[in-house]
């Protein structure tokens, strides 16, 4: 009993001193790291993943092994493999949604934008509440364009609109959708969204003033816009939750 009792408190020990030694290792790690000595940082990650087997701990010196073998020892290869594992074993781990960022931002990069799309979807469906999926959204559209998918990059630009319609990218989407609806030769819907861009968010200066030139160019202008709109735009203070349905109710006077 005295010697079961022993053992139980030996491993209690190594476990404790595990615990408390780990996020030092962890953070000489990254120390070294920062300091330029890669390999070593390397071999005190490999460390404190043997020593932390299936712990949060152990993915987390993993992610940054490959990390450094990525951006620092330019070891594609290598990287590559740690992420692609990370994924596999641990499909729902935070490390995972790293891993697949920086997969899609690889692929992307060196023009397999297919692979890249399919990294991105996939962190979007196993992690729908991460930080990452506004940017891996954008990153889908970005795809779809280098692979020349017009309509779907829309699509994408679309979807990303409703999700997040105060974010402060959508100015420079909705001229983007433009530009590519003129690529599509859909003139129409081009002139609709640059109009749209000016009524919406007329303190874009940049974005307003390249769709006005825009509008120029294909013979249109402002004031056929608005009406295809079926409204007077760049009127009134459009803060105001009710300023489009008053602004509807007006009439001319003869």
């Amino acid at each position: 009993m005295i010697e079961k009792y022993r053992i139980n408190l030996a491993i209690l020990y190594l476990f404790f001193i595990t615990a408390c030694v780990t996020p030092t290792k962890m953070w000489q790690a990254d120390r070294m790291v920062d300091g330029g000595k890669y390999r070593e940082a390397i071999a005190m990650y490999t460390q404190i993943m043997q020593s932390n087997l299936g712990m949060e701990t152990a993915r987390e010196a993993h992610l940054k092994a490959g990390i450094v073998y990525y951006k620092h020892l330019n070891e594609t290869e290598k990287a590559l493999s740690i992420f692609e594992k990370i994924v596999k074993d641990y499909p729902r781990s935070n490390q995972a949604v790293e891993a697949l960022w920086l997969l899609g931002t690889y692929y992307y990069d060196n023009g397999e934008y297919q692979q890249a799309r399919n990294k991105f979807i996939q962190l979007i469906l196993d992690f729908p509440n991460s930080s990452k999926i506004k940017s891996a959204k954008l990153q889908i559209a970005a795809c779809y364009e280098q692979l020349k998918r017009y309509q779907e990059v829309i699509s994408a630009y679309s979807e990303f609109e409703r999700f997040y319609p105060r974010d402060s990218k959508v100015p420079e989407i909705v001229l983007k959708k433009g530009e590519l609806y003129e690529q599509l030769s859909q003139k129409d819907k081009a002139i609709l969204e640059y109009q749209r861009l000016i009524s919406d968010f007329p303190s874009f200066y940049s974005e307003v003033n390249k769709a006005k030139q825009r509008l120029e160019i294909l013979g249109a202008n402002e004031r056929l816009a608005e009406e295809q709109h079926g409204e007077i735009l760049q009127v009134g203070p459009k803060a105001r939750p009710d300023a489009r349905a008053e602004l509807a109710s007006w009439t001319f006077s003869a």
